[in-house]
């Protein structure tokens, strides 16, 4: 699709990056582009006005297809899908899927037999990944499978382009959810093996494949090397380097290296304009300040504040503490959370991360709050497993309120009492003795903290 600069010319369904899409502008979207599909002769472009509104959600995804180009119908009409079916509308997307595939098979801009097969076989791939989103795995496989059984008719060359790989990485991811780790790993293998076609912007998506694998398998070191690998195939301005980032900093945080995990967690929070890894970013970084140990977590504390993003956000209260601020914006954030894009799961999530943090603190009050906050949208919207850990986390809080109205020198008590990890599992290799060409690499870790206004969490 293409993604102008501004998306002027529709005032009213003008998007900004970082908006969840409106309900309603995106459903009158949705028949238009359905009529367009269905009415037309042969396949058109997609409106210029549904282009504008789409563009900035469509520029936080990673391409639909890599074979083609932007201002190709073709691709212009499934990355239209791709941002509804982003968007959560399932049945709608999948609707739009059938309504240009009858359109491809009527009249398009094709202009082969062998073009139109390697499309059709790519809208089964796209089919398979709602049905997989839907929780139909069965129903998913089917289509993947159809979608190797239609690319294995095309020329070799042409079956690596965007087909072949995007159901290996579906079936991959698929057998990833139903446990079956041995046949995902075949999926992934299969696309880095030396033979194959797969070009480096599905080889990323294998390599983090592989890091997750890798990870539940227990074999970190291996998982490291699987993230630098996808790390070191991407390129300039390809959206996944903070999915990539993000990944690499869990590793990082699982082999105790704690400073380049926060680095890695600020460079995303820094430029990302993708609610899901800002929060999940800005949710680590919570989880380090407040349930490492005490040197750890100035060791956060200092990264933060030498970061261009920490100046960002410090820099309103000079007076109090890293934590203390990163805190406080925070809860701002937390105010207004459509401004931020942020689902109803972002928030519950996020007013937990507030809510150690302010018992970390010693200030309960500010934790008790953030705990009731996250209970009742909990119970509103039916997440019942952040039920149970909002009471769980309210006991604890009350515990450490007694203890410090209590006995004043106790209040150290109090203010540990969120420690949820032992000082041995925040332990950082010393760099020396390293073994290992990746860890090393990670110990010595530097990103540039570029800040992008647009950001989520600035």
């Amino acid at each position: 699709m293409s993604r102008p600069t501004n998306a002027g010319g529709s005032a009213t369904l003008a998007a900004q990056p970082g908006e969840v899409a409106d309900r309603k502008a995106l459903q009158g979207l949705w028949y238009v582009l359905l009529g367009v599909l269905r009415e037309s002769e042969s396949l058109s472009p997609v409106p210029d006005f549904v282009a504008e509104y789409l563009a900035p959600f469509a520029s936080r995804l990673p391409l639909p297809m890599t074979g083609r180009q932007a201002e190709d119908p073709v691709y212009d009409w499934i990355s239209a899908a791709a941002v509804i079916e982003s968007q959560g509308y399932l049945d709608e997307a999948w609707e739009m899927l059938n309504a240009l595939e009858e359109r491809l098979s009527v009249g398009s801009t094709i202009r082969s037999d062998v073009e139109r097969d390697e499309v059709l076989a790519f809208l089964s791939t796209r089919r398979g990944r709602i049905a997989r989103t839907g929780a139909r795995l069965d129903d998913a496989e089917q289509w993947y499978r159809d979608a190797m059984r239609r690319s294995s008719r095309l020329p070799r060359e042409v079956r690596w382009i965007d087909a072949l790989p995007n159901a290996l990485l579906g079936l991959g991811i698929l057998h990833v959810e139903r446990g079956n780790y041995p046949v995902a790993k075949k999926m992934v293998l299969r696309i880095l093996a030396p033979s194959s076609l797969s070009s480096a912007f599905y080889r990323v998506q294998a390599h983090m494949l592989q890091t997750l694998l890798l990870r539940k398998s227990g074999q970190l070191h291996d998982a490291l090397a699987a993230i630098w690998s996808a790390h070191d195939l991407l390129a300039e301005g390809d959206a996944r380097h903070a999915d990539v980032l993000t990944t690499l900093a869990e590793v990082a945080v699982e082999l105790g290296a704690v400073v380049p995990a926060v680095r890695a967690r600020l460079a995303v929070l820094a430029y990302t304009t993708s609610p899901r890894l800002a929060v999940a970013s800005l949710s680590g970084t919570l989880t380090l300040l407040s349930g490492a140990p005490d040197e750890v977590r100035r060791m956060c504390e200092a990264e933060i504040a030498r970061s261009a993003w920490g100046r960002h956000v410090l820099s309103r209260r000079e007076e109090a503490t890293v934590s203390e601020r990163v805190l406080s914006a925070t809860q701002q954030w937390l105010a207004d959370p459509p401004e931020r894009g942020l689902t109803p799961y972002d928030v519950v999530y996020l007013s937990l991360g507030v809510a150690r943090l302010a018992l970390r603190l010693g200030q309960f009050d500010d934790a008790m709050h953030a705990v009731a906050d996250a209970r009742a949208l909990s119970i509103d919207r039916k997440f019942n497993e952040w039920v149970f850990e909002c009471d769980a986390l309210s006991d604890r809080i009350e515990s450490a309120r007694r203890v410090a109205a209590s006995n004043e020198r106790d209040r150290q008590v109090a203010r540990t009492a969120s420690d949820d990890l032992t000082a041995e599992s925040w332990t950082t290799p010393d760099i020396s003795v390293v073994k290992g060409a990746a860890l090393r690499r990670l110990l010595s870790f530097e990103h540039e903290h570029r800040l992008d206004g647009r950001a989520v969490f600035l």
